[in-house]
């Protein structure tokens, strides 16, 4: 009953398709569905703050976790393969009992997962933002690396958010080794409208100061 409701469906796994229609987040009340097919096993996902890269990262994460569970999942039509491991780096935070830090919660999960592809086995990974927890400078050179890197894996599938617009300049992004997407999001006399519709290509829309002038912080801080 609750997958006729939802507008859930049977997923069918194909060893080498990755490919979702009609995909939306089940909590979101009016979603904006979107298609994702996977034509390289690395997928760059940019977009401006608030514009919905981390939820359509959950979403897509949801439906390769609930079809492995022999669940329906939220879409119109998919077709996926049968990964082996599965890891959603999505709002990793510091761990007191660890002594783990973001950053290094970031690298022990990555480290995981490369053990795992490194075995050639057919991993599904996703990272929001990937590397946030520490300086740009840091931040771009080992992105770049783990990209160059992860390129090699062609049995396994990556998603990674990013709002390092460098790596645009990416060799493997300007040869298509990389697939990049964005979400959509176009200003209006200074003031973001969000469409939340996926597209193929690169946004290098920067929202972060126009918000901070927004709301009047500039103002209040003066």
């Amino acid at each position: 009953q609750a997958i006729i409701r939802h507008g859930f469906v049977f997923p069918s796994f194909k060893e080498t398709t990755f490919s979702v229609q009609g995909l939306f987040h089940p909590l979101i009340k009016n979603p904006v569905n979107k298609d994702l097919t996977a034509s390289r096993n690395v997928i760059l996902l940019t977009g401006p703050n608030m514009s919905g890269k981390s939820t359509l990262l959950k979403a897509v994460s949801l439906c390769v976790y609930l079809g492995h569970q022999g669940l329906a999942v939220p879409a119109s039509g998919a077709s996926i393969p049968y990964f082996s491991g599965i890891s959603v780096a999505i709002n990793l935070t510091d761990s007191i009992v660890s002594g783990y830090s973001h950053f290094m919660s970031e690298i022990i999960t990555l480290k995981d997962v490369l053990g795992e592809a490194m075995e050639n086995k057919k991993c599904f990974a996703v990272f929001d933002e990937l590397f946030r927890g520490t300086n740009i400078e840091d931040a771009l050179e080992i992105s770049s690396a783990t990209i160059k890197g992860l390129v090699k894996f062609t049995n396994s599938l990556f998603i990674i958010s990013t709002h390092l617009h460098q790596l645009k300049d990416l060799e493997e992004i300007k040869k298509g080794k990389v697939a990049t997407y964005f979400i959509e999001c176009e200003l209006k006399d200074n003031t973001p409208a969000f469409t939340y519709k996926l597209k193929e290509g690169w946004s290098d829309l920067k929202l972060g100061r126009i918000l901070f002038e927004r709301e009047g912080l500039n103002k209040m801080l003066s």
